[in-house]
């Protein structure tokens, strides 16, 4: 017959639910921010925004700023408190995360977002008549 399984802990049991086959436990490789703390639910958090990998590890030293939650693996920083930073300090922070997030849409909707708003609401209710012709 074949092999008798291996058991954990050693047991020799006789009943069919203290047979269970030996599986080697994988390890799992460390995660990026291994040495950061995530923000804890009990935390207040004011504002998330991208900080872009070249800014991300230099505001995570600032104190007020953490990962942000379920965004941090993409270099998105939250704020606890808004006197992290000054009046300025916010409007350069925010224009560069803007900027970030801008440039990675397609070329297509960076062009739409460039024209005028009576442009852009012109081709919504172009876009939506076609929708509805094609219902």
């Amino acid at each position: 017959m074949g092999r008798e399984p291996r058991l954990l802990g050693g047991r020799q049991g006789h009943r069919r639910q203290d047979v269970r086959p030996y599986r080697p436990v994988r390890a799992r490789p460390p995660s990026r921010a291994a040495n950061q703390q995530p923000a804890t639910s009990n935390q207040q958090l004011l504002l998330s925004y991208s900080a872009g990998p070249a800014r991300y590890a230099e505001l995570l030293e600032r104190d007020g700023l953490v990962p942000a939650p379920y965004m941090a693996r993409i270099f998105w920083v939250a704020a606890e408190r808004w006197d992290v930073f000054s009046d300025a300090e916010w409007k350069r922070e925010l224009h560069a995360a803007h900027e970030i997030t801008l440039a990675k849409l397609p070329k297509k909707v960076r062009a739409t977002l460039a024209l005028p708003v009576a442009q852009q609401r012109h081709l919504i209710v172009e876009a939506r008549r076609k929708l509805a012709k094609k219902s």
